[in-house]
């Protein structure tokens, strides 16, 4: 008994590894987010639906600052919305409901996205969405039937992988970065629409429509209600057409406008922004389609990032991922070093924001001076920014998490800013040559400034430290360095910083696993104005003036 069990151990630790590689993620999850802020999103589940949360969808955009709005008993739609999302509606919409959707439409450069699912056992169809897209005027329609592959899925012929790409000029845009296909949990296909005709799109091609993802060659359709109706098309007519696979899975129509603005229409055969079963995400469900990932979330911010326009206004949120962000946002300056892009006077408040201004991706010169900041998780982002590119000056900072936080960036100057009553004040991570000096920091929680152990010759000088670390956890100091060669003084002038806690001898020690100095703090802050040897100078200059006046009479 005892040798079976032994061989039993054996092949279990053989073959365990093998059987469970699917459930495992072996390939890292790429990076996205939305780049679209200030932008109002409606999800429509008024109308009955199955896939009906939405939650990391609505998170990424909200913490994007944007807002969003789940209609769940009424359907609303305002003029300010800037893209309405409804998923899989098996009630009809009323004659009401649909104007307001097709005026809503035409006021221009609006996205409307509409989401279907498969026929399986008569669960859903696609009359309710069939008949908004007929009064909206568009071209495209929602199959009644069901897209099988058992080949490209996830584990299981429903959980279909489309993986085809349009080759149109939109959908080239939307697969940027989309290394694999996308997984799509029971769906269907979309149709062609015109004159009272249901067109196979695979086969013929309509004005203003694109195809931008299919189903691969693969797929079958199958018609597993057992009905035979003209939306059945793909089920019941591929004998007719010797086409197989292939069928389309996301359909893009532009829609022209009385405003002269186009407005755009979106129809897919699966809700692809939903939680379920993890199509809104970069993990797939079982681990089995492309060692785990899957680009469900990339192209779906990416068609939000691209339909949807930024609308903010002097109080909202900035996000820099590009040099064309800072093209979009219409800032003054060019980038270079002598006319830098300039963002000033405005008012950041977090309301339901993450971070206030975030700077990536660029190498173009920006300076971020006389803003204010109130309530962020982290106010001021900085991320692999080119040495000496970024100047934040003269901006008030108060009650966020964070103040500024500086990632794998070089010469970023900080100078003369007001950060009051952060949790942290300044934190440098993997961040060298940059140059921190003449800021008031008053009133952190914890540490005013951290510097992490990859951080390498910042300088730290001119700066009042004021009554920081409030907080008892055996916090010998204002500032924390657990990097190398950081300077907490100016080594011309020998002059160190301000700090409150200063017993006014000897140096000032830093916490952290440097055991950095400041040689030469100093006795008075770096805003206290001399006042008895400025009227004493200003009275001798008085002095001279009414003698000198005197001789020339």
């Amino acid at each position: 008994m005892k040798g079976r069990v032994i061989l039993f151990l054996l092949v279990y630790s053989v073959f365990y590894p093998i059987l469970t590689h699917n459930n495992h993620q072996s390939v890292e999850a790429y990076y996205t987010s939305i780049e679209v802020s200030g932008a109002h999103f409606v999800f429509d589940i008024s109308h009955i639906s199955y896939h009906n949360v939405f939650d990391r969808f609505i998170g990424n955009l909200t913490s994007a600052g944007n807002t969003a709005q789940i209609c769940i008993d009424d359907f609303d739609l305002n003029a300010a919305a800037d893209a309405p999302f409804i998923s899989q509606p098996e009630n009809n919409f009323t004659s009401d409901e649909k104007q307001l959707i097709k005026e809503w439409l035409d006021l221009g450069d609006k996205l409307l996205f509409i989401s279907g699912d498969s026929d399986y056992g008569g669960y859903y169809d696609p009359l309710s969405a069939n008949g908004l897209l007929d009064h909206l005027g568009t071209h495209i329609r929602i199959d009644s039937t069901s897209v099988l592959d058992s080949v490209s899925n996830d584990g299981a012929s429903y959980r279909v992988a489309a993986i085809d790409y349009g080759m149109s000029p939109t959908a080239s845009i939307l697969k940027d970065g989309c290394d694999a296909g996308i997984i799509m949990h029971g769906p269907c296909a979309v149709l062609g629409y015109i004159g009272a005709d249901y067109i196979d799109l695979r086969t013929s091609s309509l004005p203003n429509v694109e195809i931008l993802l299919s189903y691969s060659e693969n797929a079958t359709s199958d018609d597993t209600d057992v009905s035979n109706i003209d939306t059945d098309l793909y089920a019941h007519n591929d004998s007719m057409h010797g086409i197989n696979g292939n069928y389309p899975a996301v359909v893009y129509e532009e829609m022209s406008t009385t405003s002269g603005n186009d407005s755009h229409v979106i129809v897919a055969g699966e809700t692809i922004f939903a939680d379920y079963k993890e199509m809104y995400e970069q993990l797939t469900e079982t681990g089995y389609y492309n060692g785990g990932i899957h680009y469900g979330q990339k192209f779906v911010n990416n068609i939000v990032n691209y339909f949807v326009e930024n609308s903010l206004d002097q109080n909202q949120i900035v996000l820099i991922y590009s040099d064309q962000d800072l093209i979009d946002y219409g800032f003054p300056g060019t980038g270079s070093v002598s006319d830098p892009y300039i963002i000033e006077n405005r008012i950041f408040n977090s309301s339901l924001h993450v971070v206030g201004i975030h700077i990536s991706g660029t190498t173009k010169h920006i300076y971020l001076r006389d803003c204010e900041f109130l309530g962020f998780t982290t106010s001021i982002e900085i991320k692999n920014i080119t040495s000496g590119a970024i100047y934040i000056q003269n901006n008030t900072i108060n009650d966020s998490t964070s103040g500024i936080d500086i990632y794998d960036s070089g010469g970023v100057m900080i100078e003369n800013n007001d950060l009051s009553n952060n949790y942290n004040g300044i934190k440098l991570y993997n961040t060298n040559g940059t140059i921190i000096k003449n800021n008031r920091l008053e009133g952190s929680t914890t540490y005013a400034i951290i510097l992490d152990s990859e951080c390498d010759s910042n300088e730290i000088y001119f700066n009042d430290f004021i009554d920081n670390c409030k907080i008892a956890l055996g916090i010998i100091s204002q500032a924390r360095d657990d990097g190398i060669n950081n300077m907490w003084y100016n080594a011309v002038e020998e002059k160190g910083n301000y700090w409150s806690d200063w017993d006014e001898e000897g140096n000032y020690n830093i916490n952290g696993s440097a055991y950095s100095v400041d040689k030469f703090p100093m006795k008075k802050q770096v805003d206290e104005t001399d006042f008895p040897l400025f009227i004493f100078l200003a009275s001798i200059t008085y002095i001279i003036i009414i003698f000198i006046r005197r001789k020339q009479k």
